[in-house]
């Protein structure tokens, strides 16, 4: 109808990374300091990661004034860990004449986590070296999940536009 308007939409994505690496590296003893002659050490990955996404919103216009945009996105990815997550969306813009503009809203986000990261193995086969990471946990890396809610407005003066926008956000695996 004339108060609505609904879009839709799809992306898929394919990363593929491949890394060969030599680290040279001295052992070191219980106390860190070095105990003995370079160690070389060398690693190869070959890791692949898919991204699968659809959306489904309406831009509802309730009043002249008032514009309700709500949704929701799914996405599935699919790397070296599988996740997935619904995400809604719902934003309330209100228009009146003068020049004002405010708005508040909510949307959930899905972030995977760059898949390229340093693989467990190259972790463990430097460890006891001057190369080894103060993190030994080399576990596959979480998606970031974020909640996020936003309040703002704006308002036009002549040539100029001034504006004040807040945000509250929760999130976890950052």
């Amino acid at each position: 109808g004339d108060r609505h308007t609904i879009r839709f939409g799809g992306l898929f994505e394919q990363d593929r990374s491949i890394s060969q690496t030599v680290t040279a590296a001295f052992p070191v003893d219980a106390d860190g300091d070095i105990d003995g002659a370079v160690e070389g050490f060398g690693s190869y990955s070959d890791v692949a990661q898919r991204t699968y996404s659809v959306y489904l919103q309406d831009e509802w216009h309730l009043l002249d004034t008032v514009v309700l945009n709500y949704g929701a996105r799914f996405d599935e990815n699919d790397g070296v860990r599988d996740e997935h997550q619904l995400s809604p969306r719902v934003n309330l813009v209100w228009t009146p004449k003068g020049g004002f503009s405010g708005h508040a809203g909510f949307s959930r986000y899905f972030s995977p986590a760059p898949f390229e990261l340093v693989s467990g193995a190259n972790v463990a086969q430097v460890a006891g070296t001057t190369a080894a990471s103060e993190v030994q946990k080399a576990d596959a890396p979480y998606a970031q999940r974020e909640s996020y809610w936003d309040v703002g407005f704006q308002q036009k003066l002549g040539h100029f536009t001034v504006g004040l926008d807040g945000y509250y956000r929760t999130l976890t695996n950052m």
